[in-house]
Order: structure tokens, then sequence, then C-alpha cells
């Protein structure tokens, strides 16, 4: 017994010096993993054989259900499970889509096809009709060898035609085949804010080269608790939180988007309940907490423990930070605490990030910009100009340009050979955005695809957005989006989303010339319509970036609900059809509406026929652009100076008058004799 007794603490010894020295080797190779080619599966492994009890992830309970934790020990176990089960389905190398309400069967899956070389393409979960319809789009464009979900779940996709696995069960099998760091790791679908969604092809090698600079750039250390309430398959929360606690052994703690949607304050609640170091958003969130949470209900919340408040995915405005410190300063959040980023699912995710020190607002073209960051180290930039392709100078504007290990190679299925630029031998993806680079910092202009060009003058949606945005109070900050009705740009239009406690009081005749003026003023542009609409009505992606691509197919089709526009107000003030082209009514009342758009001041209906237009506040510009307004409106070809021999009320209503006489004469085929 002695004898069997000693050899038992023998072996048990040996089992305990094996461990130690395989977690020492493993140390020692990870602490050097900059020259090394690793998955992020490799992660996965490391923490968990130096961390077994650590918790890698807590889900929040909804409807007063308990938290769920999970340790890097159990998740592992779980991946390892779910992976023998997929080995047998010989899934190395294919496509394999993942459809999960469940973050955390969502994030076994995802690992398990990472241990077993199979290609994950996350996707939306299904909800209703909306997400199916995007659904059968990434399922057409990925042709994936099987869909992997719940049994639940399951039964909905059955309509589609491709084989389903489920991974409530699983019948399990030696794994034979593991992936090489080349080997394609995922498909990150764009989230489809300029177009259809497109697979981007991210390889091991991308994937960990951008963890890499995430980690560099936020300082995420073991210690460090991420609290993430963003999509898990969209690529700022799947890489950005999800895979980069794996990356770095932290703990992550995962909220449903749902719940920030429906409750800002569930947000900051959960970085305060939970001690968090990391989170962040896109600029929208941190506006939608501002108009949310009042200052009585920052007393139960402590944000002090709260580091990184990243910003990116969208236009970062400088008001919006400044408003954010301020409102929640009370609660312990400081302002040096934002972490303003840019990135893109084609370069992984990471390309600039804040460092050390605030990041700088400049004033530039008369517009204030706040830095995205400094490059990336590991990125290689060019500031590219659109016309002749030669490289910017600081504060020069062009095309984003960028090359790096965490650049991927473009699309699946897709010819790419116009998303990349050759420089030097060095080939350049061409971001399609628009920017410039001033001291090492980037700043971010908008999207090359959605610039609105004006008589020869470049002008960014976001750019007139923010302007819309600070007309009135009762208009949400992040509900504005200005599209072009045509593909020439002629005909611009603004949906604007109110806030739904002011739409019953609305002055809606007063904040629609309110807004013509302004744009018309500032921007030179005369809106060819302005619709106010209820809130969550314009079309988003899953991330909440406004789709201003889509806008011009919700207008022609009447989908949006309308409380009032301009084309409504130009009704009321009597333009009906008559022969395929719109007259007035009433040219006199039209016409004051007109002006009272460029003005901005109403004016009385009674007003007398003999009152000169520059007694109304009409200055020369101002006249220009109401012969231009009168001119696309109708189809004429007025020349202003017409208009200065005829500058009263009363001689321009009859000039106008006269011209679409002869104008519906011509339309009638009617023969006129002058």
């Amino acid at each position: 017994m002695r004898i069997h007794s000693s050899l038992v603490k023998v072996k048990l010894a040996l089992a305990i010096a094996v461990a130690i020295c395989s977690i020492f080797i493993l140390t020692a190779i990870f602490q050097n993993y900059d020259n090394m080619l690793l998955t992020i599966f490799d992660f996965l492994s490391y923490h968990t054989a130096v961390a077994p009890f650590k918790t890698a992830f807590i889900l929040t309970g909804t409807g007063g259900q308990p938290d769920r934790h999970i340790s890097y020990s159990t998740l592992g176990k779980e991946v390892s499970t779910l992976a023998s089960s997929l080995a047998a389905e010989q899934l190395n190398g294919e496509r394999v889509m993942l459809v999960y309400h469940d973050a955390l069967a969502f994030i076994i899956s995802f690992l398990a096809c990472q241990q077993v070389g199979a290609i994950a393409v996350p996707a939306p979960p299904v909800y209703g009709n909306k997400q199916f319809a995007r659904l059968q789009h990434i399922i057409v464009d990925a042709a994936p060898s099987a869909i992997l979900c719940k049994e639940q779940t399951g039964r909905f996709l059955q309509q589609v035609g491709q084989k389903i696995i489920f991974t409530d069960t699983s019948d399990q099998s030696s794994i034979n085949t593991l992936p090489t760091p080349h080997d394609i790791s995922f498909i990150q679908y764009t989230s489809g804010s300029t177009n259809k969604p497109k697979g981007v092809v991210v390889t091991h090698t991308n994937l960990i080269h951008n963890q890499q600079l995430l980690k560099a750039a936020f300082n995420c250390t073991t210690a460090s608790v991420i609290f993430s309430w963003l999509p898990f398959h969209h690529d700022m929360g799947l890489i950005g939180n999800i895979l980069h606690t794996i990356f770095t052994g932290c703990t992550c703690v995962l909220m449903p988007a749902a719940d920030f949607i429906q409750q800002p304050l569930r947000w900051l609640e959960g970085v305060s309940r939970y001690r968090a170091t990391h989170s962040g958003g896109p600029n929208f969130a941190y506006d939608l907490c501002i108009e949310k949470i009042p200052a009585e209900k920052l007393n139960d919340i402590d944000l002090t423990r709260w580091k990184v408040a990243f910003n990116g995915s969208e236009p970062i405005r400088p008001a919006t930070l400044r408003r954010f410190a301020d409102h929640f300063a009370p609660a312990g959040f400081k302002e040096d605490s934002f972490y303003p980023c840019y990135g893109l699912a084609e370069a992984t995710l990471l390309v600039t990030a804040r460092r050390d020190t605030t990041s700088p607002v400049i004033t530039h073209n008369n517009r204030h910009f706040i830095s995205s960051g400094s490059i990336a180290a590991g990125i290689d930039m060019k500031i590219i100009a659109a016309d002749t392709k030669a490289v910017c100078n600081d504060l020069e504007e062009g095309e984003i340009c960028i090359a790096g290990e965490s650049i991927t190679s473009g699309y699946w299925q897709r010819d790419c050979t116009g998303l990349f630029h050759e420089l030097d031998g060095t080939r350049f993806l061409r971001t399609g955005d628009t920017g410039f680079l001033h001291r090492g910092e980037l700043f971010i202009l908008g999207r090359s695809k959605e610039m609105l060009i004006v008589r020869g003058k470049n002008i960014f949606p976001n750019d007139i957005e923010q302007a819309i945005a600070g007309v009135n109070p009762a208009i949400d900050s992040n509900g504005v989006a200005v599209f072009a009705m045509d593909s020439i740009g002629e005909k611009i239009a603004v949906v604007i989303e109110i806030k739904r406690p002011a739409i019953k009081t609305l002055n809606t005749e007063a904040i629609i010339y309110a807004i013509e003026k302004l744009v018309a003023g500032r921007f030179g542009v005369t809106l060819h319509d302005i619709v106010l609409t209820s809130p969550f009505n314009i079309p988003r992606t899953t991330s909440g970036k406004l789709q201003r691509t889509r806008c011009p197919e919700w207008y022609s089709i009447n989908r949006f609900n309308i409380i009032d526009s301009k084309e409504q107000l130009q009704k009321k003030a009597g333009i009906q059809p008559a022969n395929g082209m719109l007259l007035p009514r009433n040219v006199r009342n039209y016409l004051l509406h007109l002006i009272t758009s460029k003005t901005g001041s109403p004016i009385d209906a009674q007003i007398a026929d003999d009152v000169e237009l520059a007694e109304l506040g009409i200055d020369s510009l101002q006249l220009v652009e109401l012969v231009n307004a009168v001119n696309r409106e109708f189809d004429l070809n007025i020349h202003p100076a017409m208009v200065m021999e005829h500058n009263t009320i009363s001689m321009l209503a009859a000039l106008l008058e006269n011209m679409l006489w002869l104008k519906n004469e011509q339309n009638s085929d009617n023969e006129v004799i002058i």
C-alpha cells in the first residue's frame, strides 16, 4: 500500500511538474508571439492553461434572469467539444454560416470553427422578414456548406435549402486538420451603409496583427474589463470586444444591443456595476445617452474606472464629446477617457486611435474636426488626391489609402482590382473615405460615395446633417439624412427624425423654413424636399449607421412616415399638376412662401403688392437663389435680370404667371404667336 501510495504521489508530482512546465513554455511562447504566426484559438488555449478559473465572459440577465458566467476553462472545454463534432462534418476550409441570437452560443461556435479550420461567416440573428432578406443575400454570396445554429432557429431556416447543423447536440470525432495562419479565419460582411453587404476575407494573420494594434492602442490587459452592447456579429463587437477578450485574457461583459437602444441608461449602469475599464460605440450612442439620461439618474452611477471610451464607426462630433463629458462628470467620467478611432472591416478593424494625449480639435476650411487618432504602428497610410493620384501633403484632402498586415485581400468572390492603389511597389487599400493628415493625426471628412457635388463644390452629407441637427431641440441629432435624389445630384433632399414628445406641438412650417434658410445660406444648396418623420424611420445598418443610399428608394415609394414636408407646404401654398407640369393656383402665395423660406421670416399674405423684394430681406445672392429655385421647380429659364426689372411682389407674380402660361401652351402643342 505504501509503495502504491508513493507511486501515486510520484505520478501526481510529475503531472504537476508537466503542467507547470507546459505553462512556462506557453508563457515563453506567447511573450514572443510578435515573431510567431498564431490563431485566435491558440490564445484561448493559452489563457485556459494559465488562468483556467478566470471569468472570460459575463452575459447580463434580461427579464429578471440572473447573469451567466463562463470561465476560460469551461469555455475551452465547450469549444473543443463542438470542434470535435464539427470535425466529423469535414468542414476544414469550408464556409460555415453562424446564425445565433445568443452571444455565448455564437462565441463557442466561432472559436470551434477556428479550431477545426472552418471559415466562419457571422450573420445577424433573424427576427423577421427584414433580417431574413439580409441573411438570404449573405447565403447567396457566401454559398456556405452549412449553417450552424440552435435547433429553435434551425426550424425557421429550413426554407433556405442549406445544410443545417444544430449545435445544441453533438457527436464527437477526432480533429485531424488544423488551420495555418495564412488560411481564411472568417468572412466579415460589411454593414452595407452605402450598398449591399460584401464579404471581407479575413485571414488568421490579418486578425492577429490587428489584435496587436488594438492592444497597443487601448492598453487592454488581463486585469481589464470590457463592457459591450455592440452586435456580436459586427466587426467592432466581434473583433474589438469578443476576440480582443480572448487575445488579452481579460473579462468581457456582454449586453444585448436591444437593451441599450431601449434604455441607454443600461449601458452606463453596466459600466458602473461591472467596474468596466473599456467600453464604447459609434458617436450616436453617446448622443443618445445625453438625451435620454437625466442628471438625477447619475447619483447611482460610478464611471471612475472607465479608462477607454472608444468612439468610432461613424463621423465623430467634437460637440458630442464635450457635452457627454460635461453631462456625466458628476458620475466620475473624465474627458481624457475618450479614445476617438477609425477603422473599417476591409482593414480587419483598427487603423488609427488616440494616443496618450487628448485628441486635438482643429478648424479647417471653416469646419471643426476632431482627430480620429494617430496611425497605428504597422499601418502605412497615404492620402491620395482624387484628380492627380498624387500623395497629398499635410492638410490636403484626398482619399485615405492604407497598407499593412491587417489589410485584407478584399471581398469574397468579387473583382477587387479597383479596390487597391499601387504606389512605389506597395499595394494600398482604397478605403473610400476622404480625409487629411495633420501632424500625424487623421481627420475624417466623410464617405467619397456619399459626397454631393453642387455646382462644382464638394459637400459631405454629414456636414449638412450636423448643421440641421442644431436648428431645433425637437430634431434627433442622429436622425438626419441628406441624400441626392438623382444620379447627377441636382435634387437634394433631407429626412429628419423628430423626437416623439415634440411631434404634437411642433411648428412644422417654421422648422422647415428655418432648415431651408440655413442650408441655402451656409452651403448654397436649395433642398428639393425637407421631410419631417417619426423616430427610427430612417434606414440604418445593424450597427446603427445611416443608410443614405437607401433613402432615395424609400422616398420614391413613400415609405417614410411623413409628419410634414416642404412639398406638402408647397401644395398648401397652391401648387397643382397641370398638363404634365406643376402650376401654382395662386402664384402670389407661392412666391411669398418661397421668399419666406429664403429669409426665414414669415410674410403676411396681406402685404402690399408694390413692396420691393429688397424690403422683404432678399439680397442679390438670395435673389439668384430664388430664381434658380423657380427655374428648377417649373423647368423654366428666367434670367435674374428679368426679376430685377420686376422687383415687386405683383410684378414678379405676373412675370411668373406669363412664363408658366407660355410653357403650358407649348406643352399642350398649341401654337403661340408673339
